[in-house]
């Protein structure tokens, strides 16, 4: 499932390791379809771990490496079009702690896991749960001993944790909420002394795991049974045998649909005392016929020898395939970021990619991918003495990349890590690594909002209003909503009233836009029918005024087309910036407001007062009304005020004195224009 991608596994350490220390200055600027930059912790962190639910629920834990006893781990959380919790600090006793790991789930539901030293010498693994609205628990501690945590969560709020007790590899379920220690364990691996292990969980339950106990293990649990493969066993027969061949597990990764995948380092050396790696090379682990199985041909290999190798390799899965992620030493001296994409069976669906500028040194890329394909890479760059944390992205189907954006502002940055939701949402997180080392993220609004629980009626009465509803949400940014009922009339917000003026069939549409201009939308039919009884009479418009007839022209553009309120005060202003139309109606009705701007006329020969003009040179004036605009209402029955700025739409009205006609209608009937004047100053 989509959650943080921010820590590969070490494949080959060389001196690539000093790659990872790079202190920079990045560029700043804004890239399109990322969010504005947030600092999230208080005060000197470690480097972030992040995780995002299916929906967007995000998650950000970090180390506190703050002097003396306030060293803990904290947990922010965001929920889908929310905004960040104040990061919540966790087990801070003055012990440094190691090993975070973190997963939230779509309704907020969470946990986090680490491991530090005990006085003894020995470790603890110790785990926090954090149910839906609620605030994380006190961390409890594993027992002695315990080592190496990993930890997932399904839909439903089940965490899963993956641990080495030193002697065995277990998992444990518990609901979050409740007691890690009275939940109950299962032995995955007995008598595997493994200091390292990685899971995955998916919505559904089911679950990847792997671990390294002389070779590797991947485990697949399905409909809650866990299957274990059998070790990819190292091989050492030196000195008969004078290369010695390791194998270990470098990633897994689960998601929405229960797609898995892992990854498998496979490493090969000269016996000591001349110890030299002679290869190294990567294969996608899939499932086949139930298990967890290496798939041929190597996905990246590389020859022996100094300043070459791969290394921080890791794979991730979308129901639309594989993304492979390295750094790749072979390259250039100082290392190049490479990614590369894959079908689920693990065929190439596109070239090997290098990002970033090799010449100059990357860090290896951390990458997450969305059910669609949509995908994320990060990576911190070098440019000439200048570094900084970039980002780029893969849409939907294509083979490769398009160009780095930059994501941090102008300090010293490292660290980052990713996550994306099902739909193509994502985050990106860093640190800085001078002092003060704060935790920034910014989100990635790939995905037009989503509509739920739309209220459109298949059935309206003639005149009489209906209701339409929906409840829009965007995981990153405001959304606008906007309604169109099929007849020219339109409203805003989330709910909206509209009285059909005619009989027929309608369909309606509901449009939610955020702030990048994604949108989403939902039609309906709506069929309108004269209601029982006797027919509609004219509507009756009564009691019609201006608050002001003197104004200034707003800065706010007044909608041609929309829903009228009910009547409110206003306070009065010496100098007054728009005014409000005010009203009775005795029944709903669709009210249409005529703007006519006076001018200069003359009379003409029968009379009618028309545009001066030479041929009517000399002729008696009049004054002339010429339209200038109209307004629609969609109104209730009773008190109705139509805010109005002084300008029809977007378009201010000129200074000078109006007309304005006020029309009520429904059914083709009308009733007699009510006409008011008011005057426009500057």
């Amino acid at each position: 499932m989509p959650r943080s991608a921010g820590h590969g596994r070490l494949v080959l350490l060389a001196f690539f390791a000093a790659l990872m220390l790079l202190a920079c200055v990045a560029p700043a600027g804004a890239a399109t379809g990322f969010v504005a930059d947030e600092t999230l912790s208080p005060d000197q962190a470690g480097a972030p771990v992040v995780a995002m639910a299916p929906n967007g629920y995000a998650a950000v834990a970090w180390i506190e490496v703050a002097v003396g006893p306030r060293i803990g781990v904290r947990v922010a959380l965001r929920a889908p079009g929310g905004t960040w919790s104040v990061s919540q600090p966790l087990g801070a006793n003055g012990t440094a702690k190691t090993a975070v790991d973190l997963a939230v789930d779509a309704s907020g539901n969470a946990a986090v896991t680490w491991q530090e030293p005990d006085p003894l010498p020995s470790v603890h693994v110790f785990v926090a749960t954090r149910p839906a609205g609620g605030a994380f628990g006190t961390a409890e501690a594993l027992p002695l001993g315990t080592t190496s945590p990993s930890v997932g969560i399904d839909g439903g709020g089940r965490a899963t944790l993956l641990y080495g007790t030193g002697s065995d590899v277990v998992v444990q379920d518990v609901q979050v909420g409740a007691s890690a220690l009275a939940a109950r364990s299962q032995t995955l691996a007995p008598g595997c002394q493994a200091d390292a292990g990685m899971l995955d969980v998916a919505p559904s339950g089911d679950a990847i795991a792997a671990w390294d106990c002389r070779g590797a293990v991947f485990a697949l649990r399905r409909g809650g049974a866990w299957t274990i493969s059998p070790t990819i066993a190292n091989s050492s027969n030196c000195p008969s045998d004078p290369v010695t061949v390791t194998h270990s597990a470098a990633s897994v990764d689960i998601d929405v649909q229960g797609n898995a995948v892992g990854l498998l380092s496979t490493s090969r050396a000269t016996c000591p005392p001349i110890f030299a790696v002679t290869g190294l090379e990567l294969r996608l682990v899939a499932v086949v016929g139930g298990r967890l199985q290496p798939v041929s041909p190597p996905v990246a290999t590389a020859p022996g020898g100094f300043a070459s190798g791969i290394y921080l390799a890791r794979a991730v899965v979308a129901p639309s395939g594989i993304l492979f992620t390295w750094g790749d030493g072979t390259l250039s001296l100082t290392g190049a970021g490479m990614a590369r994409f894959f079908a689920l069976d693990g065929t190439p669906t596109g070239p090997a990619q290098p990002l970033g500028n090799g010449a100059n040194g990357t860090t290896p890329p951390v990458a997450a991918i969305a059910a669609d394909g949509r995908a994320l890479a990060t990576w911190v760059q070098n440019e000439g003495g200048s570094t900084s944390v970039v980002a780029a992205e893969r849409p939907p189907g294509a083979a490769t990349f398009g160009p780095p954006l930059p994501m941090s502002g102008a300090a010293e940055v490292r660290d980052q890590a990713v996550a994306m939701d099902a739909a193509g949402n994502g985050l990106v997180a860093w640190r800085h690594s001078s002092r003060p080392s704060l935790v920034h993220v910014r989100g990635f609004d790939g995905a037009p909002p989503a509509l739920g629980a739309v209220t459109i009626p298949s059935s309206a009465s003639l005149g009489v209003p209906a209701a339409f509803a929906a409840s829009p949400q965007d995981v990153w940014s405001a959304v606008a909503t906007v309604w169109s009922f099929g007849d020219g009339g339109t409203a805003t917000g989330a709910t909206a009233t509209h009285a059909y003026a005619r009989g027929g069939t309608y369909t309606a549409t509901v449009t939610a836009v955020d702030a990048l201009g994604n949108a989403v939308s939902q039609s309906g039919t709506v069929q309108v029918g004269t209601p029982p009884g006797p027919a509609i009479a004219a509507p009756r418009l009564t009691n019609a005024s201006l608050t002001y007839r003197r104004f200034r022209v707003g800065r706010r553009s007044t909608p041609l087309r929309g829903t009228a309120q009910a009547a409110a005060r206003r306070r009065a202003s010496a100098v007054p910036v728009g005014t409000t139309f005010r009203f009775t109606l005795d029944h709903p009705a669709n009210v249409r407001i005529g703007f006519a701007r006076q001018t200069r006329g003359v009379r003409n020969r029968a009379g009618d007062c028309v545009r001066p003009s030479r041929r009517l040179a000399g002729r008696r004036r009049c004054r002339l009304f010429v339209p200038d605009g109209t307004l629609v209402r969609s109104a209730s029955q009773g008190a109705i005020r139509v805010p109005f700025s002084g300008r029809v739409g977007r378009r201010a009205l000129r200074p000078g004195r109006y007309r304005a006609g006020l029309t009520a209608a429904i059914g083709g009937r009308s009733a007699k224009p009510t006409v008011l004047t008011f005057r426009i100053v500057r």
